[in-house]
C-alpha cells in the first residue's frame, strides 16, 4: 500500500480555496490513498504527457489533484491542487 504525504505548497493551495471545496479536494486526497490501485487500473488517475511526463492527474470536477509516484519508497505525493486552467502552468512552474 501506498503512504499519500501532501508537499507544503499544495497545503497552501488547497487552503486559497473557499471552506466547502478545501473539505471536498481533503476528501478526494482520502479517497486517492484508500483506493490509488484501483484508480489506475480505470483512469480515474492519468498520466500526465509531454513536458509532464511522470506526473500523474486526479479530476475533482474542474479542479485537478497533481500526483508525483515514487515506487522505490511506496509514496504518493501531491504536488499541486488547483482549477484546471491554472494548476497545469503552476506546475511547470514549479518543476521548470
Amino acid at each position: 500500500m501506498y503512504k499519500l504525504e501532501i508537499e507544503e505548497s499544495a497545503l497552501k493551495e488547497i487552503s486559497k480555496l473557499d471552506k466547502h471545496i478545501q473539505i471536498f479536494m481533503m476528501n478526494c486526497v482520502e479517497e486517492i490513498e484508500k483506493n490509488y490501485y484501483e484508480f489506475k487500473k480505470i483512469n480515474k488517475i492519468e498520466p500526465l504527457k509531454h513536458d509532464l511526463k511522470g506526473f500523474y492527474k486526479y479530476k475533482a470536477r474542474t479542479f485537478r489533484i497533481i500526483l508525483k509516484e515514487y515506487e522505490e519508497k511506496l509514496l504518493i505525493l501531491v504536488v499541486s491542487v488547483g482549477h484546471r486552467r491554472e494548476v497545469y502552468k503552476k506546475l511547470k512552474n514549479k518543476i521548470l
